[in-house]
């Protein structure tokens, strides 16, 4: 079994002799880690935590096809007024928002010359949710658990693009560090993708077996480290900032 920790070609699976890691630990006996917690345990507002992916480029430019998802965990209460779960605004003109206080903890997405979409459900409560934003030819869906939580007309405004081979922030917005737009939880399995205008949210909440189009998949199932590796096979691997914690917690 190429599974097992002492893979063997030439071995029988029926022989009985393959070895598994524990459940949560590598072959090694290291925890593996599944979140992110950008924000610390009693809520405290923390600036400058974020990963830094450098030299995106044009494929996350918003256009008919583009999609994001992620899974996020939100306290009850915190002090960020823009919880930013990806931010590309001084890059390719556009910001995913999540839990943030001046939006009544809902899911919202800026983006730079265009009116911004806002949910229309608090998920400042603790739990994990999934949330995704998806670009079809006819409307721009929010996503939350896998429902339709708000829908609008695609009104073709794209955003003005900065600099495309600038870079994008995991955790806090890339246009201003000085002000509250850290994510105040914990993140889980970022996807970017590009589906085509082919949309299906069970395609996207089902993303582990469906690699087909992913432009950036960042899972966080690693060992600590100063790099977040994207599991794309894109290579948009990120740069930690600040003080991250790793956390075995997951959706």
């Amino acid at each position: 079994d190429s599974l097992a920790c002492n893979y063997n070609t030439e071995a029988n699976m029926a022989d009985g002799s393959c070895n598994y890691a524990e459940e949560g630990y590598d072959c090694d006996g290291n925890l593996i880690f599944k979140s992110l917690m950008f924000g610390s345990d009693n809520s405290d507002f923390i600036i400058d935590n974020f990963v830094e992916v450098n030299n995106v480029g044009s494929q996350f430019d918003i256009k008919v096809g583009f999609s994001i998802s992620a899974w996020v965990k939100v306290p009850e209460s915190h002090n960020s007024l823009w919880g930013c779960v990806l931010g590309a605004h001084n890059s390719n003109g556009w910001i995913f928002y999540a839990g943030s206080n001046s939006d009544e903890g809902k899911i919202s997405f800026q983006r730079s010359g265009c009116n911004n979409i806002y949910g229309e459900t608090d998920i400042r409560d603790n739990e994990w949710h999934h949330i995704s934003i998806a670009f079809t030819e006819e409307s721009i869906i929010i996503y939350l658990d896998g429902e339709i939580d708000t829908i609008a007309p695609n009104d073709e405004c794209y955003p003005n693009i900065i600099n495309s081979s600038g870079s994008i922030s995991i955790g806090e917005s890339n246009h201003s560090h000085s002000s509250i737009e850290n994510f105040p939880g914990m993140i889980s399995d970022i996807i970017v993708r590009d589906f085509n205008n082919n949309f299906d949210i069970e395609y996207i909440m089902n993303s582990h077996n469906n690699t087909n189009s992913i432009i950036s998949h960042w899972n966080f199932n690693q060992l600590p480290s100063d790099t977040i590796f994207d599991i794309s096979g894109n290579e948009h691997h990120g740069i930690v900032n600040g003080n991250i914690q790793f956390s075995t917690e997951s959706h």
